[in-house]
């Protein structure tokens, strides 16, 4: 009779020998880390760069959370026609591609100001 704390043969390898979960993990790891951060630094940057009052900060985070709501029940049927594999991939790439565009619009923010600035200065001079 054999105790039940012995591991049995056929006893399954471990993940972590598994090429395929490594490369899911350490994804996955990635990509919830430059969540959490992008929703940590948004905000911050919105407060620091644009001078934002509180409540317009507080419509940033409510508008941020959003995307993610809207489209979930069409999404769920679109879901199951599809491979799951290039939906995690695709939906990785597109959340990785939006914080980019946030320097390009405070950048744009930034040289309409700038073009502002000077058309009132040429006006002012006229």
């Amino acid at each position: 009779m054999t105790s039940s704390t012995e591991p049995s043969s056929g006893a399954e390898p471990s993940l972590w020998r598994h090429r395929d979960f490594r490369r899911y993990l350490s994804g996955q790891a990635a990509s919830v880390t430059g969540s959490a951060i992008s929703s940590m630094v948004i905000p911050v940057l919105a407060v620091l760069e644009w001078d934002t009052t509180t409540a317009e900060v507080a419509w940033l985070t409510f508008l941020g959370q959003l995307p993610p709501a809207l489209p979930a029940l069409h999404a769920g049927a679109l879901a199951n026609r599809h491979s799951k594999r290039k939906q995690m991939i695709t939906a990785d790439l597109v959340s990785a591609a939006a914080p980019a565009g946030v320097p390009v619009a405070a950048a744009q923010l930034d040289a309409r100001a700038g073009f502002n600035l000077l058309r009132k200065r040429v006006l002012l001079a006229s």
